[in-house]
């Protein structure tokens, strides 16, 4: 397959303008091969340019890496998606005790678990996951425990990433670094704010109107407690790809320069 960079990145970059959006980092793998490019600026108050180094962070993508982690305890015979979450976090109580009993990580990844997201204020700390199933105890039902799909920002990851720390002894940032990244060649993949090349990371951007345009938001990163489902930063070729089989054509900054 051979792809026509210079169209994807002037098509890209009309996207761009016409809905206010900073950057965008491509990466499109095929057959072991990975084509990137990199449009628009990592920050509209400096002009910096974005390129295919730049790390974002990347959202809700970050579930499916914890999903990851959490997957090879199941293949180590660590822990079962089937038994309640109390088989690995004893004292686990919600509101309902139907649910506080019957929960299994298997809800906690389908978001079927039901559970409402209240779980206070649980700081910034390396202990966020375990204040957070203590947090919990009086969280209600939305829904009864699997009878439907609702969407877990926060809880349901975390409460996985719970599990994870009590089984192997670790902070989830550690457990993320030796489980994954580590293992994968991953050099520009972080859990954690912290850990970032800030002269590498794209800025977040806020879109009060497209006649304003993006403007620098003031919340630079998602609290701690979002981590486990949401604070992941990388490149799109890191997310794509592992380092040991990688091979790469770069377009950059300009689409007739790639590598």
């Amino acid at each position: 397959m051979t792809l026509d960079v210079p169209r994807i990145q002037a098509r890209v970059a009309e996207l761009l303008a016409e809905y206010a959006i900073p950057s965008a980092a491509i990466g499109v793998l095929h057959d072991g091969e990975l084509t990137e490019l990199a449009v628009g600026v990592k920050n509209v108050e400096t002009g910096e340019p974005a390129t295919t180094d730049t790390v974002y962070q990347c959202g809700s993508m970050t579930k499916t890496w914890t999903a990851l982690a959490f997957m090879q305890l199941v293949d180590e015979g660590k822990v079962d998606l089937d038994e309640p979450v109390r088989t690995y976090l004893p004292r686990f109580a919600v509101a309902d005790p139907e649910a506080s009993a019957k929960v299994t990580p298997r809800h906690l990844l389908y978001h079927t678990n039901g559970i409402e997201e209240a779980y206070g204020d649980p700081g910034e700390d390396e202990d966020v996951y375990a204040r957070m199933v203590e947090n919990i105890a009086d969280a209600p039902q939305v829904f009864p425990l699997g009878h439907t799909h609702g969407y877990s920002a926060a809880l349901g990851y975390a409460v996985l990433a719970r599990i994870l720390e009590v089984h192997d002894g670790a902070h989830w940032d550690d457990i993320m670094r030796h489980r994954l990244f580590e293992p994968m060649g991953l050099t520009s993949t972080n859990s954690w704010h912290a850990q970032v090349d800030e002269a590498r990371a794209a800025t977040g951007h806020l879109i009060r109107s497209l006649e304003e345009g993006p403007i620098v938001t003031p919340m630079r990163y998602l609290p701690r407690a979002f981590s486990p489902g949401g604070n992941i930063t990388s490149t799109a070729r890191e997310v794509l790809i592992p380092a040991s089989r990688r091979t790469v054509r770069r377009c950059q900054p300009k689409p007739e320069s790639c590598t």
